[in-house]
């Protein structure tokens, strides 16, 4: 790997033979092994160390897919087992797999989350191989990316609110339009409530420990609310999230006998923030957050949103909520751009 540990474990220790086969030119052999290997791991811990080098294998192999799906199943046991080191060493080799592939926003992020994570324990060395990382992608991403794609906008620093973390903002959130004002709608029936959300673990936690009085806000169910199967995803609380099940043509939140989300109506009757209940996707929907970039939803996006087109601005509905995530520094950055892309626009239009 490109950290060097200082520890010595015992399922890394086991990989030693595929790895020197592989550096050997032996891949088929390295793959056999590892293969073996993590057959026969008989927990989480043991099945670490080959999950990741099969990982990094696959990668230098070329084969990029196979090679994502071992490197976030590591990064999954990582959280697991919550060791936050091993948690490093995944994102670092999600972010080399990035590089491969020319994704430099993914690099990017990879990188720098895997420097977040790793702050309090890595040594000088090992924390200056990851920023040299991260400035290589950082460059080539303005170089490469950036000076050929000017609607994708750098900003000042790296914004960070939890897992969450926006260094680019899209133009597009200063210009999509659409009928902010949800509530007063009488058009729509909630049509954006129609897909159920992705929402992270803990959310689904405090969810569950709320249920009895969250039901007398919601439509009647026969059916679980969330989806059994959760997946990894490093942006959410806990690393992982699940979907939010729908019954009928909505929502199993719709609130009961009126309009509206029965999480927001539950968390406002008990003056609670209803931040601490209300998945993230939806109280920033149309906005998405995705490998450091801020952007329009695809719903928004592609106008097939059903109140998209006249109305505020993304930017300017969801800039209260964009700044009790990231703080008044960042709207504040936010609303130079701001400025500067609708002075760009009105020149053009005249």
């Amino acid at each position: 790997m490109n950290i060097k540990l200082t520890f010595q474990d015992g399922s890394e220790a086991k990989t030693a033979g595929a790895l020197v086969r592989f550096a050997q030119g032996q891949p088929a052999e390295s793959e056999r092994l590892l293969l073996e290997l993590l057959k026969e791991a008989a927990s989480d811990v043991d099945r670490y160390f080959p999950c990741l080098y099969y990982g990094e294998s696959l990668m230098k192999m070329g084969r990029l897919e196979e090679a994502r799906d071992f490197l976030i199943q590591s990064a999954q046991i990582a959280v697991t087992c919550k060791k936050n080191l091993w948690l490093v060493l995944s994102h670092e080799t999600l972010g080399d797999l990035a590089a491969a592939e020319g994704n430099w926003f993914g690099a990017l992020h990879n990188y720098r989350y895997a420097i977040r994570k790793g702050a309090s324990f890595l040594d000088r060395s090992s924390m200056d191989k990851l920023e040299l990382k991260s400035n290589t992608a950082q460059n080539t991403l303005h170089s490469a990316v950036l000076s050929q794609d000017t609607t994708i906008i750098p900003l000042g620093k790296e914004y960070v609110s939890g897992n969450m973390a926006i260094s680019f903002v899209h133009r597009d959130i200063f210009l999509k339009q659409y009928f902010a004002q949800c509530l007063q709608c009488n058009f729509c029936h909630d049509a954006c409530c129609s897909y159920g959300a992705d929402i992270d673990i803990q959310s689904v936690e405090k969810i569950q420990q709320h249920q009895e009085e969250i039901l007398p806000f919601i439509r009647p169910s026969d059916i679980e609310w969330f989806d059994a199967e959760t997946t990894y995803y490093e942006e959410y609380a806990g690393n992982q999230y699940t979907r939010i099940n729908t019954q009928g043509p909505r929502c199993v939140f719709i609130s009961k006998d009126q309009r509206g989300c029965g999480l927001h109506r539950y968390a406002i009757s008990k003056q609670m923030d209803y931040h601490e209940i209300k998945p993230l996707v939806c109280i920033l929907f149309p906005l998405s957050f995705s490998e450091g970039v801020l952007s329009p939803a695809p719903e928004l996006d592609d106008s097939s949103l059903i109140c998209a087109g006249s109305g505020y601005s993304a930017y300017q509905s969801l800039r209260n909520e964009l700044e009790h995530y990231f703080g008044r520094e960042f709207v504040e950055e936010l609303d130079g751009i701001e400025k500067e892309v609708l002075s760009a626009c009105s020149g053009v239009s005249d």
